[in-house]
């Protein structure tokens, strides 16, 4: 029997690296279907998360969210910070290198962090709070704010776009105006170039030089040894082709599945069904504006709204569908609350 595996109802698959595929997997080629067709390399130039899980297969992160939410170190060996709060020293771990060859220094996590920082949300906050980065040694880098500033980790282990991808400093300090070509990074797999089909296909190959952490994978922390020799991301738009695909052992996973086959491939005893993090859609109101500048109409909309229909329209499964939700962040994540709704 060969068992094949899907996600439903979408699931941001970066973790080939953790994930077994039985006997005989350390040499097998492992074929996805992304949601989306790779179009940009340059993970701090578009927030396409086409291009972060690409990115996340191809670099690593000074730090990572385990599966509460929790930053934990990733590329950073040890860390202080002042009674003040306001300095933050970090050490690289030992023996890192870039796909090139050239070994991780700080100066390459500083001028990366410089250029994530002028492109994130919490990025912009924590120039607002005064943080500047600097070099202190070959390994060891700081953070010196002008106040307190509570999100550092929070930042560096962002896993959104735009999460802070560490790249070659001679990457990282070039013009943000356009985006960058060439893929040099330190994570667990290599980006095939001569093997990249636009439209067709993406192929990465485990990288031999990634130093995996101890700890086991906790979420997107821990090692991220990989499994495979090879990941072929199949650009399949059709989602009766790559259904298709899938049922003739043309590929391995597909990452996001459409309403209309979820019941029928959870049916199927040959496939590995699963369910990654839920989908969550906000409507959001320009309340600078009337009519929406005026807060009865818009409690008046809000509960004009049937979730539950809504729901029901798209077409989901009632076993894997959300009926109603009344929390900012994802129901049944570890930040969800009522409070205050």
């Amino acid at each position: 029997m060969t068992t094949k595996r899907f996600f439903a109802p979408l699931a941001i698959t970066l973790a080939v690296a953790g994930m077994a595929y039985g006997a005989g997997a350390q040499a097998q080629t492992v074929r996805m279907v992304p949601y989306a067709d790779l179009k940009i390399l340059d993970p701090m130039f578009t927030t396409s998360y086409v291009t972060r899980n690409f990115a996340y297969m191809v670099y690593d992160t000074l730090f990572a969210m385990n599966a509460k939410g929790e930053p934990q170190p990733q590329m950073v060996d040890t860390w202080t910070t002042s009674d003040d709060k306001k300095t933050w020293t970090f050490k690289l771990r030992p023996d890192l290198k870039f796909s090139d060859g050239t070994p991780v220094k700080a100066a390459d996590a500083v001028a990366s962090l410089k250029r994530w920082q002028a492109r994130d949300n919490i990025g912009h906050a924590m120039t607002r709070a005064g943080g500047q980065w600097s070099v202190v040694s070959d390994d060891t880098f700081k953070l010196s704010l002008e106040q307190p500033f509570g999100l550092v980790l929070d930042g560096l282990a962002k896993v959104s776009s735009y999460p802070a991808f560490i790249m070659p400093e001679r990457l990282a300090t070039q013009p943000t105006g356009k985006p960058l070509t060439e893929v040099v990074g330190s994570g667990p797999y290599l980006f095939k170039r001569e093997e990249w089909v636009p439209g067709n296909k993406v192929v990465f190959e485990r990288n031999p030089a990634y130093v995996a952490r101890t700890e086991a994978p906790n979420g997107l922390a821990g090692s991220k040894q990989p499994q495979n020799a090879r990941v072929e991301w199949v650009i399949l738009p059709d989602s009766n082709s790559a259904v298709a695909a899938m049922k003739s052992n043309e590929i391995d996973m597909i990452e996001q599945v459409p309403p209309d086959f979820v019941t029928m491939l959870s049916n199927d005893k040959n496939l590995i069904t699963g369910q990654l993090n839920s989908q969550q859609v906000y409507v959001v109101f320009n309340h600078a504006f009337p009519p929406f500048n005026n807060e009865k109409l818009r409690q008046a909309v809000a509960h004009a709204v049937d979730q539950n229909n809504t729901t029901a329209a798209m077409g989901y499964p009632d076993s894997i569908r959300v009926k109603y939700c009344d929390t900012f962040f994802i129901c049944g994540s570890p930040n969800a609350t009522s409070a205050g709704s």
